[in-house]
């Protein structure tokens, strides 16, 4: 798994696109390691998930990614989350996803897609 990191200072947008097989531990170390930086509070986010070659991720695995994000909400701020995929398990786990980031309350607001255009303009980008 391995992916490529845009962020967008002018429309104030972390872009992600995901390549590989996607798994709880790369999600969790993305979360850690990319919204820790305190320049990127408040930024939107538009995650492209189209070009993965395979899903080991977990319904645990989600709902601890879950957690964990909104704990980070404190620091990262209100924010819109665009989540485009390409499969329909994808779109399932995207879905499940946004349940649970419901579920605990955080500061974000996601959406889920299935084209990245329709994202973009959601994010206004």
């Amino acid at each position: 798994m391995s992916y490529t990191l845009k962020v967008d200072g002018s429309s104030r947008t972390v872009i992600s696109t995901w390549t590989g097989v996607l798994t709880d531990r790369a999600l969790m170390e993305y979360q850690q390691s990319v919204w820790t930086d305190r320049k990127i509070a408040g930024y939107d986010e538009l995650l492209d998930f189209t070009a993965l070659s395979r899903i080991d991720v977990t319904t645990e695995g989600l709902r601890d990614l879950a957690q964990l994000a909104r704990e980070m909400d404190e620091f990262t701020g209100d924010a819109r989350v665009a989540v485009v995929t390409g499969s329909t398990v994808a779109y399932g786990m995207a879905r499940m996803y946004e349940a649970f980031r419901e579920s605990a309350a955080g500061r974000k607001h996601i959406r889920i897609f299935r084209d990245v255009n329709a994202a973009r303009s959601w994010l206004g980008i």
